[in-house]
């Protein structure tokens, strides 16, 4: 069974390094620092799309905003599942999905699901 989670936030363009940070304490919480798997995709003007793969966390210093892009990062939960997390642009908000085999795994280590 999956379990997920989807909150919807006004647009905004994000400081200088908030994306890496954010992205570094999730990792973090869940000791996954050593193994990122971690994807960019963006749709170009000509309405083509790449992706790639961030191999070190400083490559997301410059990931300010998300009109047309969408961050996928994959954690490891303790059972060796993945946690999804997808930030993304959706219908003029930024939306952020969190889908995990785990419904324990939504709330992060020591938190109630009234915290998230």
């Amino acid at each position: 069974m999956s379990f997920s989670k989807t909150r919807w936030f006004v647009s905004k363009t994000f400081g200088l390094g908030e994306i890496k940070r954010a992205v570094a304490k999730v990792l973090s919480e869940h000791n996954a620092t050593g193994r990122l798997n971690i994807e960019v995709n963006e749709r170009l003007p000509d309405g083509t799309n790449t992706s790639r793969q961030i191999t070190v966390l400083n490559d997301l210093d410059t990931l300010c905003e998300f009109s047309n892009r969408r961050l996928k990062v994959l954690v490891p939960d303790k059972a060796g599942e993945l946690i999804h997390i997808v930030l993304q642009a959706h219908m003029g908000l930024l939306e952020l999905h969190v889908a995990a085999d785990d419904e324990q795994d939504l709330t992060g280590p020591n938190r109630s699901s009234g915290d998230t």
